[in-house]
């Protein structure tokens, strides 16, 4: 079959991958619980009040590891896969990269080069996300808190804007793996008197 025999017209749909990051209490958890037969994997203590399924607290690396690998192993009735949140698994990687590279903080390792290393990390959970959308039909939304910082445009004056609480590489790396990377705040009105 040559390549031009391979070619497919059309709309191919695969499920989505979202990121929603916001302030505190705007209301992710909930954003992902209303998704269609959500499990949560829980990085935080963020869904308690909240009715859904969630794997126990992940306080390791491989906690998230495993909960990825048990969805993609064995059957069970879930059509989206929910990690909250990003920025607490974060810290989970760090210290996996830490344990493996002998050291007490990511910075301990010269020249930022432990963020580097933790990208190795990310890889391997987006793959993992990957495999679940591909061979499971599995959506996949990702929570993360925001911060702020300040944004130099070159186009006009700089200004503070929100972005994801995640290492810039990191953040960079996983937006880019997504379909939608969202953002959620509250609508603020103010009134002169």
């Amino acid at each position: 079959m040559t390549m031009l025999e391979q070619i497919r017209k059309g709309r191919a749909p695969m499920p989505r991958r979202v990121m929603l990051y916001g302030v505190h209490g705007v209301g992710k958890s909930t954003f992902g619980a209303m998704a269609e037969t959500p499990v949560f994997i829980t990085t935080e203590e963020g869904t308690n009040d909240i009715e859904c399924d969630r794997f126990p607290l992940a306080t390791r690396y491989a906690d998230v590891v495993a909960a990825l690998s048990t969805l993609y192993s064995e059957e069970h009735r879930y059509e989206n896969v929910v990690i909250d949140s990003l920025d607490w698994l974060e810290r989970l990687i760090w210290a996996e990269v830490c344990a493996k590279r002998g050291v007490e903080t990511i910075e301990d390792i010269g020249y930022a080069k432990g963020y580097i290393f933790a990208l190795t990390q990310w890889r391997e959970i987006l793959a993992g996300l990957d495999a679940l959308r591909t061979h499971r039909c599995m959506g996949v939304i990702l929570v993360a808190h925001a911060a702020i910082e300040k944004f130099a445009n070159p186009e006009t004056d700089s200004y503070d804007r929100y972005v994801p609480r995640l290492q810039k590489q990191a953040s960079a790396l996983v937006q880019e793996w997504c379909d939608e990377v969202l953002f959620a705040t509250y609508r603020v009105h103010t009134r002169t008197s």
